[in-house]
């Protein structure tokens, strides 16, 4: 894995505050990502709320694909939480004009505050991290 881009994406937006370990994944998270050919590295802001098992949740990156008169993209998530186990699908509201959506999978570490995975957007794909 690319953990030290990763890493140091993710040490960069995430504050040095403690937070306690909790089972829910409610709440603002950072994270970063990193295409399979090192070409596109993004930062992005997640809002979890998950229900049971059930996640919803938002996302805002800085735009990297879109129309260059936008700032930022947004996105909506939906997916599930089975124990460490994440998968979602992020989905573009068509901000930039990008609309397309993006499947994640990852694993929650035993801290409960890094979720470190893969991302695959139909064909192309890579790594990411998040924390809070």
């Amino acid at each position: 894995m690319r953990s030290i881009i990763l890493a140091a994406c993710a040490a960069f937006f995430v504050s040095g505050t403690a937070v306690a370990q909790t089972d829910q994944l409610d709440g603002a998270w950072r994270g970063a990502y990193i295409s399979d050919n090192g070409v596109d590295i993004n930062t992005f802001d997640v809002t979890f709320d998950q229900s049971g098992t059930t996640l919803n949740g938002t996302v805002l990156e800085v735009n990297i694909m879109g129309d260059s008169k936008t700032l930022f993209l947004t996105s909506t998530l939906a997916g599930k939480r089975e124990g460490a186990r994440v998968r979602f699908t992020k989905t573009y509201d068509g901000s930039g004009g990008v609309s397309h959506s993006v499947a994640y999978e990852g694993m929650i570490d035993a801290t409960g505050r890094r979720i470190v995975g893969t991302y695959d957007a139909g064909g192309s794909g890579g790594e990411f991290e998040i924390a809070r």
